[in-house]
């Protein structure tokens, strides 16, 4: 299967908010496409850049101000104006200064118009998902690898018609460490140091900003092309270097060896100074064999890489596990399961066939449930599809709802719980008429005859009865009347003697059963 490759690109942009969250609609932008756009990282969340940064520095300002015994030393909380401030002074005064900025906006980007292009992208719906993957590993992986260079805003655009998907990231860099002033400043040069691409004195070293583009080619988007089944391809111009990583470590390999040797060269005698020069040539072919050797090594690394993208790599079976495969055996396996292939695997690393397989019985089990089937035995399990037109049937003709069943137990259920209430109401009405002209009239014609007693005997006298006496008695003669029902059971004995002359159970059962029973038809 003949490889696909893609190129790959870092380029600085200008910094462009509003384009980048599509708050206009450029020219060259078809806007039935911006639904496909994505918006990974948003932390303005609708505040401009200056006020971001003011709020993202106001820790490191308090921090500093509450160091100060004077006031005059202290810093503004508006940051943002003071740094651009002091960075248009620097470049006035300074020759060849180039301000800093808040942020600097670059733009990632896999493949090209030809390779990945952006009508077919949003045409196939896995190659779509394929492609913001992409940029979703790549924003993970970078955030790991270079938290001083920090993303404010990254926006994946796939409505440019005649474009490639790119991702704009709005990169803010800082710094810290710093001695003097806050502890963190925005600073281009010393976030990149922090990330470990230190300024350079040797003039052949590339640019620390160079240095850091290419490591995020090199060791961020290459291996996502890999684990994407691209292969990098090289721009005209474009060498294909060592990585950063690697090249490093061979270059301080060979520093030490050159350390060593002029050590060496510095503790010999007088006799010996003549062999000292044969001794650092030595050391110096020694460390050219060693570069050498390293880039062979990234040779051998290459081949290994084709050799297992090209499926003729590692040994491979059914008892490998799929991250041992080669590429052209996933791709085989994908068919597979594309074509509905049968595979084989055992149940704890199932195959993508069987997937399928399971996938397609889970599917039946699930249109069993919706549509509803029949068993061995021939009874039907009705489906949610014939309980919903059951149920709509029902509620339009609830004289159904009551002959089947649960309609059946319903009104069972209803017609003992109408007998017990009407039993309770008949006893609870009698017992209410017992205690309120029973022993209400007790007590009534009781307390009326001795207040007109007691009046007519103080008759004459210096006073009479007030309120107050009028309740004394009251009370009194409420307690003797408790008092003598308690003693002689009076209530009790009204209670079993209405439960004796009560209507029976089956009789007022009988009754709830023909009011039932003559109730007005419901009619649809």
């Amino acid at each position: 299967m003949p490889e696909i490759k893609q190129t790959i690109s870092v380029s600085r942009g200008k910094t462009a908010i509003e384009h980048d969250l599509r708050e206009h609609t450029p020219n060259n932008v078809d806007a039935s496409m911006s639904k496909y756009n994505v918006v990974l990282i948003n932390e303005l969340g609708g505040k401009s850049l200056a006020e971001y940064t003011n709020e993202y520095m106001k820790p490191y300002i308090e921090e500093y101000n509450k160091k100060q015994r004077r006031s005059d030393r202290k810093k503004s909380y508006d940051y943002a104006s003071d740094y651009t401030e002091e960075q248009n002074h620097m470049q006035t005064s300074r020759q060849n200064y180039t301000a800093g900025q808040l942020a600097y906006e670059y733009v990632i980007q896999f493949g090209d118009h030809n390779s990945l292009d952006v009508n077919e992208v949003i045409a196939d719906k896995y190659l779509y998902e394929d492609t913001v993957e992409m940029f979703r590993e790549f924003i993970d992986n970078y955030q790991e690898s270079y938290p001083h260079m920090k993303i404010v805003l990254a926006t994946v655009h796939m409505d440019e018609p005649k474009g490639t998907p790119h991702m704009h990231i709005l990169v803010q860099p800082i710094g810290e460490g710093y001695k003097q002033g806050l502890s963190h400043q925005i600073s281009l040069t010393k976030a990149l140091a922090c990330d470990g691409f230190e300024r350079s004195d040797v003039r052949k070293e590339r640019l620390s900003l160079t240095r850091w583009q290419d490591d995020m080619k090199d060791n961020i988007m290459e291996p996502i092309l890999d684990r994407h089944m691209y292969v990098r391809e090289y721009k005209d111009g474009e060498k294909h270097h060592m990585p950063v990583a690697l090249y490093k470590k061979t270059m301080e390999e060979r520093d030490a060896i050159l350390l060593d040797a002029f050590h060496e060269a510095d503790t010999i005698t007088d006799e010996a100074q003549s062999s000292s020069k044969q001794i650092i040539e030595s050391a110096e072919e020694k460390a050219k064999q060693l570069v050498n050797e390293a880039a062979e090594e990234v040779g051998d690394l290459m081949e290994e890489k084709n050799t297992i993208i090209n499926g003729k790599g590692l040994a491979w079976g059914a008892n490998t596990p799929y991250e041992d495969w080669p590429m052209e055996a996933l791709k085989q396996e994908r068919e597979f399961f594309l074509e509905g292939k049968p595979g084989e695997t055992d149940v704890d690393n199932m195959s993508l066939p069987q997937l399928k397989v399971e996938y397609n019985k889970w599917g039946k089990k699930y249109d069993k449930l919706v549509d509803g089937y029949d068993r061995a035995d021939g009874t039907h399990i009705l489906g949610y599809n014939e309980l919903i037109k059951r149920h709509k049937e029902l509620m339009e003709e609830p004289e159904r709802l009551l002959q089947t069943d649960a309609g059946k137990k319903i009104i069972e259920d209803a017609k003992e719980e109408i007998v017990q209430t009407v039993y309770q109401k008949i006893m609870r009405d009698i017992m209410g008429f017992v205690e309120t002209y029973i022993f209400g009239s007790i007590k009534r014609h009781l307390v009326e005859p001795l207040y007109k007693a007691i009046d007519e005997m103080m008759y004459g006298h210096s006073f009479k009865l007030n309120d107050n006496d009028r309740k004394i008695l009251q009370r009194a003669i409420n307690s003797s009347v408790d008092e003598v029902t308690e003693e002689y059971s009076i209530g009790k004995r009204i209670e079993e003697n209405v439960r004796d002359n009560m209507p029976s159970i089956s009789l007022i059962e009988k009754e709830v059963q023909e009011q039932i029973q003559r109730r007005p038809r419901m009619h649809r």
